[in-house]
């Protein structure tokens, strides 16, 4: 792998397995199902299990509705932390590579409607609700290039301690390297994206679009997953709306 330093010491894969199951109910009734699992895991003790849910329903020739939840947890071993240089660190060429165990749980739910009043007067409204949670943990370094091998702080390799502001760590305890801090990488992201779209075509070729965005964004450093934390946090997050109106007017021959 020549990415999972950011462009330091190439390192090995560990050996991994996924597999994916979908079933698609006929896609020509009012409502169409599309239920979807997916697993994965490695060698080294990484894993995620995805489900999701894709829903069709056309309740009549004018109205489609999609809604489309999903919901993740995955567990990683080596997932990126931070480069120390140090030049006690000859292993790794005079960086200390930082990784951690991290414990990601996502939730999202995609949902769009598509409603046709007259061959020319239409709406559009589209929805993604988002909230995920990570926790790190098991901080450790590469120990070599061209490896999967970690030392882990506080657990035979330095000493690690956790504050209010992050982590200080000594590589390697007593001896001559320098001590260094992170902040706490632990996250909770909720965000809130929504669309809706007036088209209308008032005459052949012309048309007038009403357009209303919203996003709420909101960061917490938690690390642990709560439903109704997390999803009640999306609409407490100050809105950022924006409205466009764009009108075309076709000059016939």
């Amino acid at each position: 792998n020549n990415r999972l330093t950011r462009g330091g010491p190439l390192t090995m894969v560990p050996r991994s397995w996924s597999m994916n199951v979908q079933v698609t109910t006929d896609p020509r009734r009012v409502i169409a199902l599309s239920p979807e699992v997916s697993l994965s895991g490695d060698a080294s003790g990484a894993n995620s299990q995805n489900v999701g849910l894709s829903m069709e329903m056309r309740p009549t020739s004018f109205v489609n509705l999609s809604i489309g939840p999903s919901w993740g947890v995955q567990h990683a071993t080596g997932q990126y932390v931070t480069r120390i240089s140090d030049a006690l660190a000859t292993a790794t060429f005079g960086g200390r590579y930082v990784f951690a165990n991290l414990s990601q749980t996502t939730l999202a739910m995609e949902t769009r409607l598509d409603w046709t009043f007259t061959p020319d007067l239409s709406l559009q409204l589209y929805a993604q609700p988002f909230v995920s949670s990570g926790k790190y943990s098991s901080f450790k370094q590469l120990r070599a290039p061209r490896t999967y091998s970690f030392d882990v702080y506080g657990h035979g390799a330095g000493t690690i301690a956790h504050d209010a502001s992050g982590y200080t760590i000594d590589p390697d305890g007593a001896g001559a390297a320098p001590s260094f801090a992170i902040g706490d990488p632990n996250f909770n992201v909720r965000s809130l994206h929504g669309d809706a779209v007036l088209r209308w075509e008032y005459r052949p070729g012309s048309t007038l679009f009403v357009v209303w965005q919203q996003q709420r964004d909101g960061f917490e450093p938690i690390g642990d997953f709560s439903l109704n934390r997390d999803v009640g946090a999306i609409f407490r997050a100050q809105p950022t709306n924006v409205f466009l109106v764009k009108f075309a007017y076709w000059i016939g021959e």
